[in-house]
């Protein structure tokens, strides 16, 4: 049984993953730096996939992308540090 239960979660994870890698392809830029992923693109994801994210999910994907932001964040400041 514990098994099952950490199975299913990792499979939950990698789907979250998934769901955060499609709306990271779709990313736009606000000025010089990447826009976060907000609420109108999670709307607009929902809709055109037919998939309903529940709210762990997205704080899940709100997560991801805050990580991904500072990483790409830091490696720009290192990239054009002169």
């Amino acid at each position: 049984m514990k098994a099952y239960v950490v199975t299913t979660g990792v499979i939950f994870a990698i789907l979250v993953v998934v769901h955060f890698w499609r709306l990271d392809a779709q990313r736009q830029f606000s000025g010089f730096d990447l826009a976060p992923i907000g609420y109108v693109a999670l709307v607009a994801y929902q809709q055109l996939t037919g998939q309903r994210l529940s709210p762990w999910e997205v704080r899940m994907i709100e997560l991801l992308d805050s990580i991904n932001l500072q990483w790409y964040r830091n490696r720009q400041a290192v990239l054009f540090t002169p």
